[in-house]
């Protein structure tokens, strides 16, 4: 079911880049609604069905309507303009997670970035980021840090990562702040237990 559910959403998305004429890959907010998402995803299987579905590249933030309240927003609109306003800024709908996606030539395993969180209370976090993983930060949800990174492999797209070297404030959602290293177009084992196996380990990075 969640293979058939990726294969949609992929699809959904492919027609809509025909329709709106664009092949931009740098999304940067996603929000999905939908009674089939909850409760039967975890937030982490929620987050990799995303982002192996659409593959977005650079720094996106994941929404999730929980309750399924954004088709009728539109509705609600003309009676009462603020009432949608108010929804989206409460946590009725809520961020997931922010990910920063960043495709990279090297081999797996090779450093890519340094990254260091700074929380309030001053202390702070460091991680080495490997390409081909899939990494959770845990900056909680509606807590806001100072995010540093800095480049120390070859990346696609070191543009997008240069404001951050010296900092920038980023705020954590359910499941804190993500960076997804892997390929771009994902790229999985042909034999069916290598993939399983795959699968497996890209749920366990963020389980961990």
């Amino acid at each position: 079911e969640k293979s058939l559910l990726k294969y949609l959403l992929r699809d959904i998305y492919s027609d809509y880049k025909n329709i709106a004429g664009s092949q931009q890959e740098f999304i940067h907010q996603i929000l999905v609604t939908g009674d089939y998402l909850n409760p039967y995803f975890s937030n982490e299987e929620l987050i990799l069905l995303l982002l192996d579905a659409i593959q977005p590249i650079g720094s996106t933030n994941l929404f999730v309507d929980q309750y399924g309240i954004l088709p009728i927003l539109g509705s609600i609109a003309y009676d009462n303009a603020i009432l949608p306003i108010q929804l989206l800024d409460s946590n009725a709908i809520s961020l997931l997670a922010r990910v920063f996606s960043i495709p990279s030539r090297t081999r797996p395993g090779t450093p890519l970035l340094e990254v260091s969180l700074e929380f309030e209370d001053g202390t702070q976090l460091e991680e080495t980021i490997l390409k081909g993983s899939i990494k959770k930060l845990p900056a909680t949800a509606g807590q806001t840090v100072k995010l540093f990174v800095n480049v120390v492999g070859n990346i696609d797209t070191k543009q997008i990562l240069k404001p951050y070297q010296n900092g920038i404030k980023v705020q954590g959602g359910n499941l804190g702040i993500v960076f997804d290293t892997r390929n771009r177009p994902l790229i999985l084992p042909k034999t069916p237990p290598e993939r399983i196996a795959t699968l497996k380990k890209w749920l366990e990075e963020l389980r961990m």
